[in-house]
């Protein structure tokens, strides 16, 4: 399969068609042209999310998908805080705040969300997930396989949180996959700390983290 992807490649043929063809998912297509050449960025088209109305009392509608996933059950990709480039685990740069004093950075420039779904979509804010967690039910379960948090709103809609772990600061690496979820919020939290939700099995709350680790983002946007 591997040979196969690089080969198409070299056609230009963009990793989100490369999966239609040979009938895998994207990430793994991503996956594999970034192993082939590190320096060389992979450029995907825009993840294509659904939103979801939960009934929230704020109104706000929520991705059906992290972003980088191309269905409700990946992990997708992993950000620093405040960065709208992916953190891969061939990454040791040092990493370059937004600027100091910043009170939110939803809908701005380091709005990963904003980014890459565009104008009108942005990572959501601590009282947006606080609101989550608060109104919604939250179920440890698994879909297609892949271990996460059904979080179901007012309404009886739900979304799917998959525990994609997280990427750590000095290196990279994946670490519990399977086992939690952590999601970055657009509210810093003060100096090189930010809020943000996680999740385990049997709870979840939201919490601050060096801005530095590789978290989820899951996009929201108004009615």
């Amino acid at each position: 399969m591997e040979d196969e992807i690089k080969e198409i490649s070299r056609l230009g043929v963009s990793p989100e068609d490369i999966s239609e063809i040979l009938g895998c998912s994207e990430s793994l297509v991503v996956r594999v042209l970034e192993k082939e050449n590190s320096e060389i960025p992979v450029t995907r088209k825009k993840t294509h999310v659904r939103f979801v109305d939960l009934g929230l009392p704020s109104g706000t509608l929520w991705a059906d998908r992290n972003i980088g996933a191309t269905a409700p059950e990946e992990t997708g990709d992993y950000f620093r805080w405040g960065w709208t480039d992916p953190f891969r685990n061939n990454q040791g740069n040092p990493y370059k705040s937004p600027p100091k004093g910043i009170k939110e950075i939803a809908g701005t420039r380091y709005d990963a969300a904003t980014a890459i779904l565009g104008e009108g979509c942005r990572m959501p804010t601590e009282e947006r997930f606080k609101e989550l967690i608060e109104c919604c039910l939250w179920q440890w379960t698994q879909s297609k396989g892949v271990k996460g948090m059904k979080v179901r709103g007012p309404n009886g809609n739900y979304i799917f949180l998959p525990a994609a772990g997280y990427r750590n600061y000095s290196d990279g690496g994946l670490n519990g996959v399977g086992s939690g979820g952590f999601y970055w919020s657009a509210s810093p939290n003060g100096g090189t700390f930010d809020r943000n939700l996680y999740f385990y099995s049997s709870y979840a709350d939201w919490g601050s983290s060096l801005r530095f680790y590789g978290y989820s983002v899951r996009a929201v946007k108004e009615k």
